[in-house]
């Protein structure tokens, strides 16, 4: 009797461990369906994005003196929408998320080429020349966008002018829409950034366009925005402009970052004579 219940412990010894492995097991195994069950989901809205995005028609409109120099805007309505995020993961300076109300405005399809720089400036101050005249124009300051900006309006026609931060991430997010990069939630359609990149940056507008036909707004170069640096408030905002204070916001991060500085919301700033590889703009006008 001594002896069979010794062999019963023994063999209960023995389960326990067997069991538990078992229950650890049934547990990953319903993690991993959990994991792919989300993989699929992101996988499905990033095809539907993407399919959405290709047949979007946006409102290019040119001028007589950006249409020589190769330059298109694409028209913006205004509304209103959350700026900011409350993610777990995101950045303490692009908390607390407002609402901020925004006036119909036009913005580049694109960022600054070198060619048009070359255009307007009689030079070209691009680390990355040989990419080439479509390729972004980087290396510029702030205060070297406004000088190309003067230059530009010096021909007469139309008002140029960087965006704000708040247009500017606005039309990143196609209209104020809860997305993670311009038009996809997948960085490699939308954006040249360190994984994809090969260390330089690219031909302009050959990633996949947002839904308003906006290239570029996620990756490829740092664009400067005409705010300076401050924190969020909660407060509600119409058509907020920030120029109190010295550095100055870049938005859209580039190809030398990871894909979490091209978020839409991300906040980084310089000041404004600071020259970069990694360092464009795009513009804005007001219709």
């Amino acid at each position: 009797m001594i002896k069979n219940k010794s062999v019963g412990w023994m063999l209960v010894l023995v389960m326990i461990p067997w069991v538990k492995l078992m229950a650890e097991e049934g547990r990953r195994g319903a993690e991993r369906e959990q994991v792919q069950e989300k993989a699929d989901i992101k996988a499905q809205e990033a095809r539907q994005i993407r399919d959405e995005g290709s047949h979007a028609t946006p409102q290019v409109t040119s001028g007589a003196s950006e249409a020589s120099i190769g330059m298109e805007f694409v028209r913006v309505p205004g509304g209103c929408f959350q700026m900011g995020s409350e993610e777990q993961d995101r950045h303490n300076e692009e908390k607390p998320i407002h609402e901020v109300c925004l006036d119909t405005f036009e913005i580049a399809r694109h960022e600054i080429t070198q060619g048009q720089w070359q255009a307007v400036m009689g030079s070209n101050p691009a680390y990355f020349s040989p990419c080439g005249k479509g390729c972004p124009v980087e290396n510029i300051s702030w205060n070297d966008v406004h000088e190309f900006i003067r230059k530009l309006n010096a021909k007469g026609v139309g008002h140029y002018r960087l965006p704000t931060e708040a247009e500017w991430e606005y039309a990143c997010r196609s209209g104020g829409k809860d997305t993670e990069f311009s038009g996809n939630i997948d960085a490699q359609q939308v954006a040249w950034y360190a994984n994809n990149s090969e260390n330089r940056t690219h031909q302009v507008a050959t990633k996949a366009a947002n839904k308003l036909g906006i290239h570029d707004m996620s990756g490829n170069v740092w664009e400067w925005v005409e705010d300076a640096r401050a924190p969020y408030t909660s407060s509600s905002q119409k058509n907020p402009l920030n120029d109190k204070g010295f550095t100055r916001i870049l938005r859209g991060g580039a190809w030398d970052f990871i894909a979490n500085y091209a978020h839409c919301v991300h906040r980084y700033d310089a000041p404004p004579d600071m020259r970069s590889f990694d360092i464009g703009a795009r513009l804005a006008r007001s219709p």
